[in-house]
């Protein structure tokens, strides 16, 4: 049964984009939602979006069952593949994931439960962002991964870039859910430490990962 009640997580996403020189580079985004995986390679340049390469694969049967171990390798192998990697090379990640996780940074999240197709114990209770780059160490590839984002917080920080006025974003998709922009003083769970960063922070309230009272199932 899942969690009764809306979860309303931190993000630790407390700053927003905005467009500069200083981000100037090559960046990669991988994202593992309920049926799909897509690898993103993206080029700034003046501090403006230049180059998008997207690469997309569905989902294995195998890697539902999270008891077997391998979708993280499975993740890996698709990145690999795609980008051409070496080992002189440091690949800087963003890791969008669409699954609930309870996290105390912005790079570290312990995965809560498993939702839409996948079933299992698998990486549950574990930091999902060091089951990745312990994959990627073990292929010999260098990474940083520097964020971990659900895919509604992920819409909600890309959209900053069109219009910074924006405060909220939907996903409908395998699931839904929704991102919000809500003053640090009203987000009761986040630690003292950090209330000390911003005013403002993105909150996922995986409202598609809980079952309210008068709807759980008989």
């Amino acid at each position: 049964r899942r969690a009764s009640g809306v979860l309303m997580l931190p993000s630790f996403v407390d700053a927003f984009p905005s467009p500069s020189a200083e981000l100037d580079g090559r960046y990669f985004a991988i994202d593992l939602g309920g049926t799909g995986l897509k690898i993103v390679q993206i080029a700034i340049r003046g501090g403006r979006l230049a180059d998008v390469e997207k690469h997309e694969w569905a989902i294995p049967a195998r890697c539902y069952d999270t008891d077997g171990g391998g979708l993280m390798p499975w993740i890996v192998d698709c990145f690999a593949e795609r980008m051409n990697t070496n080992t002189n090379a440091t690949y800087k990640i963003g890791f969008c994931y669409s699954f609930a996780c309870r996290q105390d940074n912005l790079d570290h999240g312990e995965q809560i439960m498993w939702t839409k197709r996948f079933r299992g114990t698998g990486l549950l209770g574990t930091d999902v962002v060091q089951a990745l780059r312990d994959e990627f160490a073990r292929r010999g590839i260098e990474v940083v991964i520097p964020a971990l984002m659900n895919d509604s917080v992920a819409s909600l920080v890309g959209a900053q870039f069109a219009d910074p006025r924006v405060r909220a974003s939907v996903i409908l998709g395998t699931g839904t859910n929704c991102a919000l922009v809500e003053d640090v003083r009203n987000i009761k769970t986040l630690p003292d430490v950090y209330r000390k960063h911003g005013d403002q922070m993105i909150v996922n309230t995986e409202w598609g990962d809980c079952v309210l009272p008068e709807m759980e199932p008989e």
